[in-house]
């Protein structure tokens, strides 16, 4: 869930409302609104060559040369036109942008502190300074920032909605709510306030309540994309699938999902004998394996299915049911020729899906050979074999949503802890930077991210373990979607459709759901740690339960 419209990012200049009476400057101000970056460079520096010294030309040039790559460049000239133009607002906060874009941030919050100096707690300063102490994780001062700004400007919602999602993200949702509900007093009804009100209720697990606020937001401005994408996800809590896909449709418009530009059709359940579909990436690794078991339907409507794949999980989705072969994402925009495309995630919106066929669809990936005893290094008197991952990947984006996702990691001593369980072989599952970590540890954990060079590697390892030990990351899914045993670790405040609010997921019945409570992390793996000793023991099942036996309802 993303709790706020994005602002203007700290990390990228927007363009400046200035006025001239000067045509020479208006045709360069209207080639950089255009997105004529050359065409401005070379208006402004003939001007300049004429004797113009405008300041406007150093800005239009700096920003045009920024947007052109030369990023260092346009930020210095953006620099010089701000210092000659001190009290000019817009100029100073777009200084501090391309600083920011740039690594310069210490220098991007000093041109912005000099502003509040000159401004007071002008509103627009204040919303992204609070942006930039949000990014380098120095949040108190964000807040404390919003919190004198929102006194000096109540009816600014955009204010009140960033310091209910900071709250909000320290887990301090009740205050939030005050927060907005204050906010709505002061300013009726506007669609932010309830947006944000039904993120918080959605987040404190009072979903009708948060459905509520959503369709009100949505009566009031039905065009945003945000609430309608939002909605979606507190739909799919409730298991209405018909009515939570056609919703996230909205995410395609929201610009915080990628929307492959591929020239042909959308397909919406045509008939598909003797013709291509192109199902087109997107979202993360773990949304692409989660929605790959709506792939097996199209194998009986006769055409050719090719998908475009997340690097790295090209061999693994190849064996999917349903596909005949799999490209890499497409950075070019050359798509291969096709008849009709669909985003992967849409699938379950033309294909029909309930909770029955959710539930019979596990396990939906084959199982590739798994690595053999001598790879594991497996020592004698073990009983089980368990698989960890305790970092996903960092994320990016809105404040309330970033910091939620950062929530769902633990750290590695948390997570060693479980080899305490006596009779348990740990294996690390984990990849990337974060699976250094483990070097020069005493902790009793094999590395095995040398052999995970994809996810078809990461698949025959887990096709090894006896069960995989994972926070919230796409090798629960990919765990899951094997039908292997798997203990999810649902971090404290974390409310995800996939996982829902009841004792198992229809997305994988055999998955152990662990979740957080006011014990936070370190109360979590001492119930898991208390759980696998029982396994270990022969006392615990490894799976929650057997697969439901239903049937398919998806259209085939």
């Amino acid at each position: 869930m993303t709790m706020t419209a994005d602002s203007p990012s700290p990390t990228q200049p927007a363009p400046l409302a200035l006025e001239t009476d000067q045509d020479d400057l208006r045709r360069a101000r209207a080639a950089l609104d255009a997105h004529q970056f050359e065409a401005c460079v070379a208006l402004c520096r003939d001007m300049r060559g004429q004797g113009n010294t405008h300041p406007v030309l150093d800005y239009m040039e700096g920003i045009s040369l920024f947007q052109l790559g030369h990023r260092e460049v346009g930020t210095a000239m953006i620099g010089r036109a701000a210092e000659r133009q001190p009290d000019n607002l817009l100029l100073r906060i777009d200084h501090a942008n391309s600083l920011a874009a740039v690594g310069l941030m210490p220098a991007a919050i000093q041109v912005m502190i000099e502003g509040i100096r000159r401004h007071g707690p002008h509103p627009d300063i204040a919303q992204r300074l609070a942006l930039m102490f949000s990014d380098i994780g120095q949040h108190y001062k964000a807040q404390l920032l919003l919190v004198s700004s929102i006194a000096a400007y109540p009816a600014r919602v955009d204010l009140c909605c960033m310091l209910a999602a900071e709250l909000a993200a320290e887990l301090k949702t009740n205050e939030a709510i005050t927060l907005m509900e204050l906010s709505h007093i002061l300013c009726g009804d506007v669609p932010g306030i309830h947006s944000s009100l039904a993120v918080l209720h959605q987040a404190r697990g009072d979903v009708d309540q948060a459905i509520t606020h959503y369709r009100r937001a949505i009566d009031l401005a039905p065009d945003l994309p945000l609430p309608h994408a939002n909605l979606s996800t507190a739909l799919l809590l409730r298991h209405d699938y018909a009515r939570g896909y056609q919703e996230a449709e909205w995410r395609l418009k929201s610009g915080h999902v990628r929307m492959a530009q591929v020239p042909a059709p959308r397909w919406s359940g045509e008939d598909l004998a003797g013709k291509t579909l192109l199902v087109t990436a997107e979202q993360g690794f773990g949304d692409m394996i989660q929605h790959a078991r709506f792939l097996a339907p199209l194998r009986g409507r006769g055409g050719t299915v090719i998908l475009e794949c997340h690097n790295g999980l090209e061999r693994l989705l190849a064996e999917a049911e349903g596909v005949d072969s799999t490209i890499s994402l497409v950075t070019d925009g050359v798509f291969p020729p096709c008849d009709y495309t669909i985003p992967l995630v849409s699938l379950p919106l033309v294909l029909g899906c309930d909770r029955a066929f959710l539930e019979a669809s596990v396990p939906y990936l084959p199982t590739p050979p798994a690595l053999t005893a001598r790879e594991l290094l497996t020592p004698p008197g073990i009983r089980l074999k368990v698989g960890l991952t305790w970092a996903s990947r960092r994320a990016h984006g809105e404040v309330y949503s970033r910091r939620m996702l950062n929530r769902r990691s633990c750290t590695l001593e948390q997570m060693a802890q479980l080899g305490e369980a006596e009779g348990v072989a740990l294996f690390s599952l984990q990849k990337g930077d974060v699976a250094e970590q483990l070097g020069g540890t005493p902790y009793p954990i094999t590395d095995l991210s040398p052999r995970l060079t994809d996810f078809q590697q990461t698949a025959a390892a887990i096709a090894a373990l006896d069960l995989v030990i994972t926070v919230d990351t796409s090798v629960a899914h990919l765990a899951g979607a094997m039908g292997k045993p798997v203990w999810i670790l649902l971090a404290p405040g974390q409310i995800d459709y996939r996982w829902g609010e009841e004792a198992q997921s229809p997305w994988y019945r055999q998955a152990r759901l662990y979740r957080g409570g006011q014990g936070g992390w370190a109360g979590l793996v001492r119930a898991v740690l208390a759980d696998l000793k029982a396994a270990a023991a022969g006392t615990l099942p490894l799976q929650a339960a057997e697969r439901a036996p239903a049937g398919l309802s998806v259209q085939e």
